[in-house]
Formats: structure tokens, C-alpha cells, sequence
């Protein structure tokens, strides 16, 4: 039989998650909008981190967080830093926000411990789509199933685009 001393140090880890914001539709000038964005305390001890991003001018980006600070978090844990975020008007194209998190125990030994994740956004414009009937429109009157058909035609000179439709069924 032996006796051993086991020493844990304490330990400072943090992960930020990665989020891929692309099946979502933006248009630059829109009103902010609010997303979730799930920071983990990885370390052995309660944390808080200090938030910060980093993005292009035609982004705006604010944590909901006092100060930028979350608050403690216990070990193995995780919190929801709600996140504002809107595109300047004349936006076009992919869009990279990362968020960095810094422990804020780490920083009061003078030691950075931090990580970061991106969000991705595509930022499109209005009106370079264009839609029409395949067939000639009628009014239909009789109860029944139709297949309508459409044609939908990007008249963007450079980039794709994503389209989401919805139908009014009560028109």
C-alpha cells in the first residue's frame, strides 16, 4: 500500500462555439436582430470571461452583456451571451463576426487564456431576383390540387443567391 498526494492546479479553459449563420437570410439597412451564442467555461473552477469581436466596418455587433462581461460561470458549464448584430445598407456578400473570450481569471494572474468563434453570415440585396409563371395565370375556382410552376432567375451579375419562399395560401 502507498500514499500519493495528488495536486490539481487550478485551470483556466474556455470555448466559444462556432456558428454558421449562412441558411439565414440578411439584407443590409435591416433592423439588429439577436442571436444566442453559447460560451463554455472548459477550466476546474467558476469563470466569467470578457467578450470582444472583431469584424468589418459594415458590421455592428454588441454583446447584451454588462460591460461585455458574462457573468460567473461554474466549472463544465455553459452560458448564453445574447448578441445584437446588423449590416450596414450597402452590405453585400459573406460576412465574418468572431467573438473572443478572455477568462477573467486568467487575467488577474497576468496569464491570457482565451478563445474565439466565428458566426457567418451572408448579406444579400434586394432585387436582383426575378419570378414568373411558367404558365398563364387563371383564377382557380374549383376545389382540387394544382401544380403551379414558377421560375425564379438570379439577374445578379457576380454572386449567387440563396431564395426562400413563402406562399399565401389564402390569396
Amino acid at each position: 500500500q502507498t500514499t500519493m498526494t495528488l495536486t490539481v492546479p487550478s485551470t483556466q479553459l474556455v470555448e466559444v462555439a462556432e456558428l454558421d449563420m449562412s441558411d439565414e437570410v440578411y439584407r443590409g439597412g435591416d433592423e439588429p436582430r439577436t442571436l444566442r451564442w453559447e460560451v463554455w467555461n472548459r477550466g476546474n473552477q467558476m469563470d466569467r470571461y470578457r467578450l470582444s469581436f472583431d469584424h468589418l466596418t459594415d458590421v455592428t455587433v454588441e454583446s447584451g452583456e454588462d460591460g461585455d462581461l458574462t457573468p460567473w460561470i461554474p466549472a463544465g458549464s455553459s452560458y448564453n451571451v445574447t448578441v445584437s448584430y446588423s449590416f450596414d445598407s450597402d452590405t453585400f456578400g459573406e460576412r465574418v463576426v468572431s467573438m473572443v473570450a478572455k477568462s477573467d481569471l486568467a487575467a488577474q494572474r497576468n496569464v491570457v487564456v482565451e478563445d474565439s468563434g466565428s458566426a457567418v453570415f451572408d448579406v444579400g440585396s434586394v432585387g436582383w431576383l426575378q419570378i414568373f409563371p411558367e404558365q398563364a395565370m387563371t383564377t382557380i375556382s374549383e376545389e382540387g390540387s394544382y401544380d403551379l410552376f414558377f421560375s425564379i432567375r438570379n439577374l445578379h451579375p457576380s454572386y449567387e443567391q440563396l431564395v426562400r419562399a413563402d406562399i399565401d395560401r389564402q390569396s
